[in-house]
């Protein structure tokens, strides 16, 4: 699977495009100017990237944004009294293992455009089990690839 950058892309791109669309809307609703509903919706979405989320383990959009920027991980932040189970699993773990657990948001298997788009997403699958099935194909027909200490390039 390619990197997902030209999604995130596209993503700000449909943002910027909502925001054009419904600040303009919102102007000839309210009889307003459109740079000033876009300064409002400006504000919720600045809002939103600010916000620390329980569902982001207390940090904002913006905290999990940047550390992706710097390669830098999203670490467990300490136990609390209201943890759900599976949190407090989680915080038993990296005690008994003396680690620190990372994490990641994730979009539960289905994107946004999976949403608006179920008929693609199914073409995404039955074509990547295609080209699944060509490769165990292509496997079989030349069998397994030999071990490296096999290979006469590889002996010191």
């Amino acid at each position: 699977m390619a990197a997902p950058y030209q999604a995130c892309a596209l993503y700000q791109q449909l943002t910027e495009h909502l925001r054009d669309r419904l600040s303009l809307e919102l102007a000839e609703l309210r009889g307003t100017i459109q740079s000033v509903e876009q300064a409002r919706v400006n504000q919720m979405i600045r809002d939103w990237f600010f916000t620390p989320l329980k569902d982001l383990h207390g940090s904002s959009p913006r905290d999990i944004i940047r550390r992706e920027e710097l390669d830098d991980p999203n670490v467990l932040p300490p136990a609390l009294p209201d943890d759900d189970e599976i949190m407090q699993e989680l915080h038993e773990m990296d005690d008994l293992f003396g680690g620190e657990t990372h994490w990641a948001v994730d979009d539960g298997g289905q994107s946004l455009l999976d949403e608006f788009d179920p008929e693609g997403q199914a073409e995404y699958f039955r074509k990547t089990a295609e080209r699944f099935a060509t490769q165990r194909a292509e496997d079989a027909k030349f069998g397994d690839p030999p071990e490296s200490d096999d290979l006469p390039f590889s002996r010191n």
